[in-house]
Formats: structure tokens, sequence, C-alpha cells
């Protein structure tokens, strides 16, 4: 948004923290803190482990995010904003105020009317949607024209996870390519003790194959998001 609208805004403040927290940090912001890689995270979960984390053909996409980067990177300088469209926050904004919200509330409308039609609950169940009418959704029920491309991108994103661990994180997502550009010297990074045995489980529970194969006691801090795993 800075290189946008060429101006400073104190604003933007909680960014720049960021940005200047990842120098000594290295990549928390995607780790601890980023909406959509919590939620790919509870996708990984729920859908069972993915294919090997170390794929041969992860290596090739590695430097993707890069050429991402500098393709949104160029146009924003320009003052054209393309960068929201893949921006992990205003993603996940969009996602959640466009089709996670209205789908949940319209099932929920959907449900409590169902049981408005039972004769022996409709009753009591009277309230309960006058209350959830007024109250989580005054405005009306709203389903937007733009919910299905939305919602077929989250699904897409999710379903990335089958062929890889954090794909988006990994090869997509232009936010984390910054803040890897940013961690590559960070100060807080994995330590392995001197009792280590090599046996490479560090490495094959690693999301984000931030653990090369031929050297496990070292790490790619441009990649650790700091799972404390």
């Amino acid at each position: 948004a800075l290189l946008e609208t060429h101006r400073r805004c104190c604003d933007y403040w909680p960014a720049i923290a960021v940005l200047l927290a990842t120098i000594g940090l290295g990549r928390f912001f995607c780790g601890w803190i980023c909406p959509l890689g919590a939620t790919i995270d509870a996708a990984r979960w729920t859908i069972g482990r993915p294919r090997p984390f170390d794929s041969p053909w992860t290596e090739r996409l590695r430097p993707f995010p890069l050429v991402v980067l500098v393709f949104l990177f160029v146009p924003a300088t320009a003052g054209v904003g393309i960068w929201s469209f893949l921006d992990p926050l205003a993603l996940y904004h969009r996602i959640s105020t466009v089709v996670l919200f209205p789908l949940a509330t319209w099932a929920v409308k959907t449900g409590l009317d169902l049981v408005g039609r039972l004769a022996p609950v409709a009753e009591p169940a009277a309230p309960l949607a006058d209350r959830f009418t007024t109250q989580v959704i005054p405005e009306g029920q709203n389903l937007f024209l733009g919910v299905w491309p939305l919602a077929l991108l989250i699904t897409g994103i999710l379903l990335l996870e089958l062929a890889a661990p954090r794909f988006w994180c990994r090869f997509v997502c232009p936010a984390g390519a910054w803040l890897g550009l940013l961690a590559r010297r960070a100060l807080c990074r994995r330590r392995v003790d001197p009792t280590c045995v090599r046996c490479a489980g560090c490495r094959r529970d690693c999301p984000m194959g931030a653990i090369p194969a031929a050297a496990p006691e070292t790490t790619l801090s441009e990649d650790c998001t700091l799972c404390m795993g």
C-alpha cells in the first residue's frame, strides 16, 4: 500500500513493525500470526499427511514466490494496486467476509427455519431465530456475486496441501517471499543440539522444507517459520 499510494502514513506502522521484527526473529508472522497460514495448517491436519515434504519437484518451485513478488512489486511502484489480490491478509479478509460469513449465516438461518417448521420445537426455537436475525444479520442474508470464485480459490489453496504441505506459503505467497528475504540473516533461528544423530526426523516433520537433506543440522532461515517442533 505504501508503494501504491506513494506516500508515508502512520497507519501502516504495524506492517513496518512486522518487517523490522522479521530481520531479527525470522518469519514469525507466517508461523504464528498469519490467519491464512493457520487455516492451511488446520486443513492439512484435517485431510491427513500429504505427499513427502521433500519431493524433488518442490525444489524447482522454490524460486517461484520471488517471481510472483517481482510481478506484483513492479506495478505497485507505478501505483497499480494488484498486490492485494495475493496478499494473505487481504485475501483472508475477503474470503471471511464474502464467503465464510455469508455461507455460515445462510446455513444457520436455513437450519433455524427448518427447526421452526417442526411442531414440538417451533415455539422455543422462535426467539432464537429472531435474535439471530436481528443481532447477527440485521442487514438481511447476503450472498455476494463473488462468493463462488472466492470459494473456489480458498478450496484450491487448501487442496494444494495434497501436493505439498504449506504449498501456498512456500511457492506462491508474495508476502512470504518478502519476509523470507528479510529473514535470511535472522538472529532467532533453529538450534541443533550436539547430540543430534542426524536421523532426519526434523526434516520429515518440517512443513516448510527448511531443513536441507545434505545438512540437517542447518536451516534455511528464509523458509523457516519457527514452528518450534
